[in-house]
């Protein structure tokens, strides 16, 4: 019995010990898996780690490339894009249109987001660069504001302006913006390809006129164009110059890539030089509105580069009767190749008992002009006296 007995607690003992055996190697294979996992999580997140430094650094390389002014003729977009047909580079321009906001732009001028660093500008900029290596005269369509459609000629300057930076003349739109209502009449002297012209129709709507001056035969055939692709019947255009005598004159035609600057003196600017030159038809404006019966005017921009005191003296009677309101480029250089001064059209506009108003460079919006005929924006508005200017500027 004694035997038996320690026979029992020996196997009493040995199954114990396997037991505490299989326990212990339960936990130490539940330590490894646990130790296994973790290190699995810990491979995952070193991987993590490391493609969040690729991305980290691709950005940096982006925003280092966002960073580096492009020169004229850089190729590092797009390389070999002046190798591209002109139907794939407009297919391409069309995908890259952009219109800006109709809002003031404080501090703009022409060209002033040509250097932007900005990834979508420095595409644009890039294509555009292409057009102009190869000198294709190509026209592009854009939606612009109240579903415009503006046909683009991409060599000009105009076309240039909006389709690589999406604006232009930003401050004097935003103006308009809040002055044009329906049924008012608009005349635009020195229309070129149309844009004032086709913004004031959508503004005044089909019960509204729109008179469109545009002497050159080249721009005159442009605008047209515009005013055909958007079936604006409220628009009349008309192939003549408006000045001071009802005369025949020569218009001085600029090459395509300046065509904004045709002028009835010379041109004035760097860069700017002659394709041909155009006899056309001078008419005062009082003539054509005695011609033509007009009732109503409300809104005239002239920019006829430096014909501007001219067209004021020729639409005494007009402005006198009427009273509208007045968007006037008041460019010095240009207006001194006519005979005339920014100091002369200013006395001039107040003796006619209008107030003048320049753009101011820190908001984009009107303000009361200063003495300082040198410190005024290149548009001025003269404003009639009479009526308060809805901006709280007086």
């Amino acid at each position: 019995m004694i035997w038996g007995a320690i026979g029992a607690a020996g196997a009493l003992a040995s199954s114990a010990l396997v037991l505490a055996l299989r326990e212990r190697s339960r936990r130490l294979k539940a330590e490894l898996e646990t130790t296994a996992a973790e290190r699995d999580q810990a491979k995952a997140a070193i991987e993590g780690l490391r493609v969040d430094l690729e991305q980290i650094n691709l950005e940096v390389r982006r925003l280092q490339a966002l960073t580096s002014p492009l020169p004229m003729d850089s190729e590092r977009l797009w390389p070999g894009l002046e190798d591209w047909s002109e139907g794939r580079l407009l297919d391409l321009a069309a995908r890259l249109v952009y219109v800006r906001p109709l809002i003031p732009y404080p501090y703009w001028r022409f060209d002033a987001d040509w250097d932007s660093r900005d990834f979508s500008f420095a595409l644009r900029r890039r294509v555009w660069q292409a057009f102009h290596h190869r000198q294709l005269d190509s026209a592009l369509e854009m939606k612009w504001y109240r579903d415009i459609q503006l046909v683009l000629h991409l060599r000009n300057d105009i076309g240039r302006q909006l389709f690589v930076t999406g604006t232009i003349d930003p401050n004097e739109f935003a103006w308009l913006e809040t002055v044009l209502q329906p049924g008012m009449t608009f005349l635009d002297a020195g229309a070129n390809e149309g844009i004032y012209s086709l913004f004031a129709a959508a503004h005044v709507g089909a019960e509204g006129k729109v008179w469109s001056f545009e002497p050159s035969q080249r721009d005159h055939r442009r605008l047209i164009e515009n005013l055909e692709r958007n079936h604006l019947s409220q628009i009349t255009p008309f192939q003549i110059a408006l000045g001071a005598n009802d005369v025949e004159t020569t218009l001085s035609v600029a090459r395509e890539e300046h065509s904004g600057h045709n002028t009835l003196g010379h041109f004035v600017y760097d860069g700017v030089s002659s394709d041909r030159r155009e006899t056309v038809a001078l008419l005062r404006l009082d003539s054509l509105v005695r011609q033509e019966g007009l009732t109503r005017l409300d809104v005239v921009k002239a920019d006829i580069e430096g014909a501007e005191f001219a067209f004021l003296q020729g639409a005494d009677e007009v402005l006198r009767k009427f009273r509208p309101i007045l968007l006037l480029e008041f460019a010095g250089a240009s207006l001194r190749a006519q005979g005339a001064s920014p100091e002369q059209m200013a006395g001039h506009l107040r003796s006619l008992n209008y107030t003048l108003y320049t753009f101011d460079s820190n908001s984009g919006l009107p303000e009361l002009a200063g003495l300082d005929l040198a410190s005024w924006s290149h548009n001025v508005i003269a404003w009639p006296a009479e009526r308060p200017m809805p901006f709280g500027t007086d």
